[in-house]
């Protein structure tokens, strides 16, 4: 095969045609006019904006996961009520979901109740759209909820983890509404719907930081695991007043457990009580006392407002 290389004038003149071109292009794109393209509305031509939408509801969602009434992710928490409804807490969507009954449930059924979120597409952290919210921050809104519980007239306590706060919706299948219901009551934040900031003003009796487990007793007790300050603390019958406990009715709780049994400390070890004040051999009150970050424990505390423990505490 005899290999003919390609005269330098031939190359010289490739390249002086090319530079011509090029040059041509430029000086038609500077001298010809530029068509403005409208934006236009969905459904209408001659525009660049989308028409359809498929994947989401609308234009203006973007759940990831989408499936509204009938989508989950994240799940963190589940109550049932004396009346059957079932909660579930949809962390990673940012809301509670509710079914009407827990016991007529079937696979694949979507909910009849969000709250957290304006419509069942929507998904964002702090997304409320209630009068007075800031920033999306409000009675209406949740951020990464975890756990949840439920007294005994069907009212809804929900550990809005993020928010470092607790919110009380009063029996939310009789509210009238099955989205972007606004709680009745905060705890945390000193009373604040629209506050997030994890221990804001210091440790206290008003306020919260990481909740996560949430429980009532029969009385209405109810008790908040503060996660974020390594201690629970509790509520004396928070939603009556008139139940003759020491400090019912407010959101300032009443008692704490661990942190020596003072409101105003946060260490990362929870002093838990270790001995009765009346010193009994066989402890109820005895527990482990350990860094969360190396072992678990577990402790009780039986019928917590009628036995005191002492503030002794095992390391």
């Amino acid at each position: 095969m005899t290999f003919h290389p390609v005269p330098p004038d031939s190359r010289r003149n490739s390249g002086f045609f090319l530079a011509t071109l090029v040059g041509a292009m430029a000086i038609g794109l500077v001298l010809s006019p530029v068509r403005p393209v409208d934006a236009g509305t969905p459904g209408s031509t001659g525009d660049t904006t989308a028409d359809r939408e498929l994947g989401q509801t609308d234009f203006t969602h973007t759940m990831f996961d989408f499936g509204g009434a009938a989508a989950l992710s994240g799940l963190s928490g589940v109550a049932v009520d004396s009346s059957g409804h079932l909660y579930v807490s949809d962390s990673i969507n940012n809301r509670i979901l509710g079914w009407t009954s827990a016991g007529a449930f079937a696979n694949g059924d979507p909910a009849q109740l969000v709250i957290g979120q304006p419509d069942f597409y929507s998904y964002r952290c702090d997304d409320g759209t209630a009068v007075g919210d800031v920033e999306g921050t409000g009675a209406d809104s949740l951020c990464g909820p975890e756990g949840s519980a439920v007294d005994g007239a069907g009212n809804l306590y929900v550990a809005d983890t993020i928010d470092s706060r607790v919110l009380e919706f009063a029996r939310p299948f009789l509210s009238g509404v099955t989205s972007g219901q606004s709680a009745a009551a905060v705890f945390g934040h000193h009373g604040s719907f629209v506050a997030t900031t994890c221990n804001d003003g210091g440790a206290s009796a008003s306020n919260l930081c990481d909740p996560r487990g949430l429980a009532l007793d029969a009385a209405g007790n109810l008790y908040i695991a503060d996660s974020g300050e390594s201690r629970v603390l509790e509520y004396n019958t928070p939603l009556n007043p008139s139940s003759g406990e020491t400090g019912a009715g407010d959101t300032i709780a009443d008692a704490v457990f661990g942190q020596n049994g003072i409101f105003g400390t946060r260490g990362a070890m929870m002093a838990l009580p270790w001995a009765t004040s009346a010193g009994e051999a066989a402890n109820p009150c005895a527990v482990r006392s350990v860094s969360p970050s190396t072992q678990t424990e577990i402790f009780t505390y039986p019928t917590p407002t009628t036995i005191a423990c002492s503030s002794t505490t095992r390391r």
